[in-house]
This record gives structure tokens, sequence and C-alpha cells, in this order.
């Protein structure tokens, strides 16, 4: 399993870091091993390489560090040629100080330890394949010198007779060697591995997880921030993508573009309540949406943030826990604050509440209308008895009052039969139609009420568009909306088209998919544009909830009853408003067949 680029550039440096260690101690050794051959300084060829190759090792870290910060996509590459290059130092190294006698064949040791950390288990065997090679041809050259066969260059041929071994004792020598460095690589990589997938499968918990994850150190310095608690405060740090920081939470605040400073100032105070071990403070719910504490509360206890989101006006609303972090031995650590975005939860308990109260409101609507429409239709019918009656006796002025009572009797007789549409919430009647036809009826039959009214543009197929629909029910649906965009653009007529014809009202039929998420359902949306002054953003999310309206002489059930036929079919209904712009209701159907040609 591979490790993340923040993280290997760290195990980098601090590899680079232990090297430029090891190389200096190095060349501690290799002088301190002088003096008792009381040799000068330099004058060995031997010791001369040694500090050459040791000098190399620790300039050659200013050129890995410029490596790093060039070529941070080719990190593993760095890495590799990082261990190769040490071994091979190392290697010469044992060549000048005695081969397997020499003690920095431990070194060995370390560079298998970081690559198995910097690269990988494999590359850690194989390393410690190379290693084991290059040192058996060391100590097998060795033995050959000492035995007389050839002189090793920078190596005096005493020094070679005094510090070989014979060929019985580098034999089991190279063996034992090859058998522990392979070894110490296997089970270093296992290990590695092993704790790098538990590094790398907690961190991937922590960033891929919905809640955002703040973890404070007891003074306030901010050790952790997963991604989702940067994207729900609007901050940008990048040294908090994989790796701890130690920045302070003020500072880590500053960069948060969604709070407002008086909201940073508040979730700073709230967070000295914990930090600080203050005294807890009681709930009180500011204008903003942030839960503000007095004294006599659980500084842990969860409080609401009401931030900006990311699109369109909406606000999104962040519930802030706390809880303790621990060590195994119970010492507290630090502080882990979690932010739930709950603005769906909050909306779900919105509509449920909602739901109750239309439930309620349904069930003694039913009952009212009931309870009116029955006298009602006496009141209406006694009054038109008596005028048919008494119609030769009546004065004008009476004959007119008559008349307004019967009319405003039909207009609360139609109040009632919306309220008991609304209330009844009479299941479709399924057949199959067309939805081109049932528009073409609709638009002439409003054409035919209003003359010379609005004129209504309509871009509809040529072939008939099957659905499985009540049309009386959707007949209803559609004339409401046409209507509704007729009063609308008859107090503003200047709308001008794509084609740049003047129209007050267009209709237009498409093939679409379904608009509603996790759903692939085939359909047609039919789309109702008037060039109206447009609907108040702050209106437009609530001109489906009943008894809402914006008209003088409305009552608020129309869009209701309409939005529930449309749910009732299997669709979904839409509105986009501009001001001064006009509105566009949106209707989406599933469609049963596939269109027939009109023949």
């Amino acid at each position: 399993m591979q490790v993340d680029s923040n993280i290997l550039v760290s195990r980098l440096k601090w590899v680079l870091f232990w090297r430029l260690c090891i190389a200096i101690l190095a060349l501690v050794a290799v002088i301190i091993s002088q003096f008792p051959l009381k040799e000068t300084l330099f004058l060995q060829p031997r010791f001369l390489a040694a500090y050459i190759i040791l000098t190399i090792a620790c300039f050659s870290n200013i050129i890995y560090l410029v490596l790093l910060k060039m070529a941070r996509e080719k990190l593993r590459t760095i890495a590799l040629l990082q261990i190769a290059v040490d071994i091979i130092l190392t290697s010469s190294l044992a060549y000048c100080t005695g081969g397997s006698a020499s003690i920095f064949v431990s070194i060995y040791f370390a560079l298998i330890l970081a690559a198995n950390i910097l690269i990988s288990a494999k590359a850690g065997l194989f390393f410690a394949s190379v290693s084991a090679i290059l040192l058996a041809l060391i100590t097998i050259t060795y033995s050959f010198s000492a035995a007389g066969s050839f002189d090793l260059p920078l190596l005096p041929p005493d020094y070679i007779k005094n510090t070989a071994q014979g060929f019985k004792f580098i034999f089991p020598y190279l063996l034992f060697f090859t058998i522990i460095i392979h070894f110490v690589a296997y089970f270093v990589g296992r290990l590695v591995v092993a704790l790098n997938y538990e590094r790398l499968l907690k961190a991937r918990i922590l960033q891929n997880m919905n809640s955002g994850i703040l973890v404070l150190s007891p003074p306030g310095k901010v050790l952790y921030a997963n991604p989702p608690v940067q994207q729900m405060f609007g901050i940008k740090h990048s040294s908090l993508e994989n790796t701890p920081t130690d920045i302070s939470l003020s500072e880590f605040l500053n960069g948060a573009a969604k709070m407002n400073n008086q909201q940073k100032e508040k979730f700073l105070s709230f967070s000295r309540t914990f930090l600080n071990q203050d005294s807890p403070q009681t709930d009180s719910t500011n204008t903003d949406g942030f839960s503000e504490r007095g004294p006599g509360t659980d500084s842990r206890l969860p409080f609401t943030l009401n931030i900006p989101s990311s699109h369109n006006d909406e606000r999104t609303l962040l519930e802030i826990k706390t809880s303790l972090l621990k060590s195994d031995d119970m010492q507290l650590k630090g502080f882990i604050v979690i932010i739930n975005d709950i603005t769906l939860k909050q909306k779900l308990e919105d509509i449920s509440k909602q739901s109750e109260f239309l439930n309620s409101l349904r069930e003694m609507s039913l009952g009212i209308a009931h309870e009116i429409r029955n006298p009602l239709a006496s009141v209406r019918g006694g009054v038109q008895e008596l005028s048919n009656q008494l119609k030769s006796q009546l004065s004008e002025d009476q004959n007119i009052l008559i008349k307004t009572i019967i009319k405003e009797s039909e207009r609360l007789n139609n109040l009632v039969g919306n309220f008991i549409d609304f209330t009844r919430d009479r299941k479709p009647t399924m057949q199959k139609s067309d939805i081109v036809g049932i528009i073409n009826e609709v638009v002439l039959l409003i054409r035919q009420s209003t003359p010379g009214g609005t004129a209504i543009k309509m871009d509809l197929p040529q072939d008939k568009i099957i659905c499985d629909i009540d049309s009386e029910q959707i007949k209803q649906v559609l004339y409401n909306l046409i209507i509704n965009a007729t009063e609308s653009s008859n107090e503003k007529k200047s709308a001008i088209t794509p084609d740049n014809q003047k129209c007050d009202i267009a209709i237009k039929v498409i093939k679409s998919a379904s608009p509603l998420p996790l759903s692939s359902s085939k359909g047609i949306m039919i789309e109702i544009t008037d060039c109206g002054k447009g609907i108040q953003p702050h209106h437009v999310n609530r001109i489906f909830e009943p008894f809402f309206t914006t008209k003088s002489d409305g009552i608020g059930l129309g869009l209701s009853i309409t939005k529930r036929i449309i749910e009732n079919h299997g669709g979904n209904i839409t509105v986009e408003s501009k001001i001064n712009q006009g509105t566009t209701v949106s209707i989406w159907l599933p469609s049963t067949q596939n269109t027939n040609k009109i023949s």
C-alpha cells in the first residue's frame, strides 16, 4: 500500500536528517580509528577515500532536498535513487575500512529499514539482496587479495592480511549475514505494511466521512482537520490535507471564508469553554443561528451554526459537538470537535411538521366544508326560488341584491369545492392519453374564453406522446397553471422570446429523464413560461404551501392541489423565477409508451 505524497516527503526529510547524522558520526569514527595507528590525516589513500565518500554523503543531502522541491511527482523515484546511492557509498566505505570486519556494515540494516519505510516491502527485500551480494564480493575479494592472488586499489597489502578472514570463516559469515538481512527486511516490511494500512485506513475514514472532524490540543492548537470541515467553513489549508499541523485555532478560522467575524469569535469563545475548562453555560440561540452559552451547562453540549451554503441563497445548518481525546492511560491529549451538516435533517423535520399540520388542516377543512356546503345550497336555492316567485314585485335594486347573493353564494361554493378537493386527495384514474392533444385542448379552451387576450406560443412535437395519466386531473393542472401565467403576463407585456418574436406565454414539451436523484425513468417535461414580474425569491419555496398566495382575491389552494396531482402521477413540479423577467413552471411526467406518428 503506497503512502500519500505529503507523508512520503515528511519521511524523506527525516531519513535525510538521520542520513546526515550517520555520515557525521562515521567521519568521527574514521578520525578516531586513525589515532592508534598514528597515521597522518589524509596520508593513507584508504582514509582519504573514506573521507571523500562521507563528504559526498553529507553534501548529497542538498541535492536530495532540491529534488524534493522540484520533482514532487517523482518522490518514489527519488527515494529509490537515494537508497541505491547510499548502498553503493556504504559498500565503498566498507571496502575502505575492512570489508566484513568494518563497523559500517551495520549501515546496511538502516538502509533496508529506510527502503521499507520510503518505498515498499519488495524494495526492502531487493536492496537486502543487493547488500548481501556487494558485501560478499568485497569479503571474497579481500580473502583472495590476502592469499596473494592480486593487490587491491587504495589498500596496503599489510592491512589486507591483518583484516581479511579465511575462506572457512567468510562463507558461514556471509550465509548468516544474508539470512539475517533478509529476515530483517521481510519482517520490517510486514510491520511497515501493517502500520501503513492502519494509518491510511484511519486517514481514509476521516477524510471520506460526511462529518467534519477538528482535533485540538489542550492549548488550542489545530492538530488535524479533515476535508469536510474545511469545506463546511470554506477553509483552504494545504498543510492540513494529510499531515498533522500546529497552527492556532484563531489562525485556522482566519481562512474561513463562509464565517463572518462575529461567528468566528463565538466559535473561539465556545472553544475556550472546554480548552480552558471554564464554567459551562446555558444555551440561548442567537439571531445568526449560533447558540451562546451562559453559566450552568456542559461545554460539550452541541450547538448550531448557520453559515452560507455554496450555492443559491440557502444557508447550511451545522451542529457542533465536542469529545475528549484521551491516551491509553486516560490522560487528556486533546479535544475532538465533531461538525455535522444537519440542514437536510432540519428540512425533513420541517416537512414532517408541515405534513402533520396539513393532515390536521385537511381533517378540519373537510369538516367545515361539509358543514357549510349543505346550508349554503339551501340558502342559494331559497334565494333563487324567492327571486322567481317575486320577480314582478322586486325593484331594480332588489334584483341586483339577489344577483349579488347568488353570485357570492356560487363563489363561496367554489371555495368550499376547493377545500373538498384539497382534503379529499382523490387518486387519479390512470388511462393512456395523448399529452400533446390535452395541451391543445386546454389552450383552445382558454383562447375561446379570453378572445384577444394574452398570446400563447406553443412548441409541441408533431407526434403523439402517450402517458398513463388521469386526463381530467392533468387538464385541471394545465388550466390552472396557464391561467396563472396569463394573469401574470397581463401585468407586464414586454417579453421577448429566443426567436425575437413577441410572446406573452410559451409552452414547450420535450422528452426528458427524471429530474429526481437516483432515478433513471424516462418521461416528458412540460414547461410553461410567462413574462410577468416574477416571484420574490423568499416566496418561491412557499408557493405550493396551502393558503399561501400573493393575490388579493386568492385563497392559495390551486398550486397545492396542482402539486399533489402531479406527485400522485409519479411526477415532479418545479418553479424558476427571475424578478421582472418571468417565471417558468416545469412539470415532469413519466411516459409509458414510445412516440407514435399521427396518422
